[in-house]
């Protein structure tokens, strides 16, 4: 809670091999959505290449566009010196105005090898998951006097995108809730059916 508002500090970390020039054309550009963020904290990217040369991003190329359509902002980049077999790692964390309910997507078009997802809370707060179209489940435990929730995945298969087809509803993908929040002066249970009711 920051001035009696729920924020939340979400954290990207992506390590991308590029192997064909239709990769690098893919990966070489990143967007950075700013939809619901309240600031950018940290940025970090570099590329390394097969040989071992790393390149870092340099904070000058950042530029900020707006997607009239969506209302959306963005902060782009490129990277430099991408080449095949080049890794692109990129790191950033936004401030966001936090959801009781958030969806987040983890599969995508490219295939991912390993995935690792984290959600770190005060012990106020209670929250609960369902992860959907894989078998992998969230599992619960407590580091530094915080509630940590953990989801790791292996060999995640590239999706595949079908005409006329619903491609977000087979993705794989986490639902969570916030159940509880005992800062609060109510002890009930948060986003029930009743709360749905009245909305």
């Amino acid at each position: 809670m920051e001035d009696g508002r729920l924020v939340a500090h979400v954290t990207d970390h992506r390590i991308t091999r590029v192997t064909t020039t239709k990769a690098i054309e893919q990966h070489n550009r990143i967007y950075i959505s700013m939809r619901n963020a309240l600031a950018l904290t940290q940025l970090k990217a570099r590329v390394i290449t097969s040989t071992g040369k790393v390149t870092n991003f340099d904070e000058k190329n950042l530029k900020e566009i707006r997607d009239e359509e969506t209302d959306n902002t963005y902060r782009i980049f490129a990277m430099e010196g991408v080449e095949i077999d080049s890794e692109i790692e990129v790191l950033y964390t936004l401030k966001i105005r936090a959801r009781t309910q958030e969806t987040f997507y983890f599969q995508q078009r490219t295939p991912i090898k390993e995935f690792y997802y984290e959600l770190q809370s005060p012990k106020s707060q209670v929250f609960d998951f369902k992860v959907y179209n894989d078998n992998n489940t969230i599992v619960a435990d407590t580091l530094n006097r915080k509630n940590r929730f953990v989801l790791r995945c292996n060999d995640i298969p590239g999706l595949r995108e079908e005409g006329f087809g619903n491609t977000g509803a087979n993705s794989k993908r986490i639902e969570l809730k916030l159940l509880f929040n005992y800062d609060s002066n109510s002890r009930s249970r948060l986003n029930n059916w009743a709360d749905a009711g009245r909305e």
